[in-house]
């Protein structure tokens, strides 16, 4: 899974969509390169499958990985990627393969509570002896303080750190919708809250600002009847974040 713009492939009956879309950049232009970066998110309601919350990393190199949170219906689903050759994990639950190419992929059972904050992060946490960094992804129950593990790798020398630059996005990417003739109810699929990203550099916290928004369309049923887009986005009131409702989305039973 990664962010809109490198998700290309379409079929009638599978949608994928990923909507909005923010980019975002370190405020201090002076520093370039950063050994942490965390993004915290608050899921109000959408226990549904199909959806996936996420921020891409970026690395010197100019490969990358993600973390996100899939809620679903009986929990949900935690994950950790990276995207490249001669990236190692040691972990049962860290896996061969990214998406459909190279990488490590770690994906574990988690049990999200709506209305929570969790904070997700990536950290560099040391180097073996051939040059390779090794990056550990957390998240964080912000009522509980509990730490979970969500995955650990190595990455070859030439990744480098990370760069200022972080994407958080949903994707929706088991959206399915059928041709039907009668008309459809089409309910808001998911409601939650998402903070700009912080970066880290050996302690030190480096907070972002917003580089652009995207708010994609890709053709909807429930959108072609109701003749309006269902994602609304607002500002946090004196909060650096966002408050998001996903609808008119996939429908869930036709009309009699």
């Amino acid at each position: 899974m990664q962010p809109f713009s490198l998700l290309l492939s379409l079929s009638l009956f599978s949608f994928v969509r990923a909507i909005p879309q923010w980019d975002y950049i370190v405020k201090d232009s002076s520093v370039h390169t950063f050994t942490g970066l965390s993004s915290t998110i608050n899921m109000h309601y959408g226990n549904t499958t199909g959806l996936f919350m996420a921020t891409s990393i970026f690395f010197e190199s100019g490969d990358t990985g993600y973390f996100g949170i899939q809620p679903g219906e009986h929990g949900g689903m935690i994950l950790y990627s990276v995207f490249g050759s001669d990236i190692y994990s040691d972990l049962e639950f860290c896996l061969q393969g990214a998406d459909t190419g190279p990488g490590i992929s770690c994906h574990q059972p988690f049990n999200w509570t709506e209305n929570r904050n969790y904070t997700l992060s990536t950290t560099f946490v040391g180097t073996w002896a051939n040059g390779s960094t090794v990056w550990q992804g957390w998240c964080r129950d912000e009522v509980t303080g509990e730490n979970f593990n969500i995955g650990k790798y190595s990455v070859p020398k030439k990744f480098g750190l990370l760069t200022g630059q972080a994407i958080q996005w949903l994707e929706q990417f088991d959206h399915r919708s059928q041709v039907l003739e009668k008309p459809l109810v089409c309910t808001p699929q998911a409601g939650y809250s998402i903070w700009y990203p912080t970066f880290y550099n050996y302690g030190a916290s480096y907070p972002t600002q917003e580089n652009g928004y995207t708010a994609a369309s890709i053709f909807d049923y429930c959108e072609k009847q109701q003749g309006k887009s269902g994602t609304v986005v607002e500002a946090i009131p004196g909060e650096d974040g966002w408050n998001v409702e996903e609808g008119t989305l996939t429908p869930l039973y036709p009309v009699n």
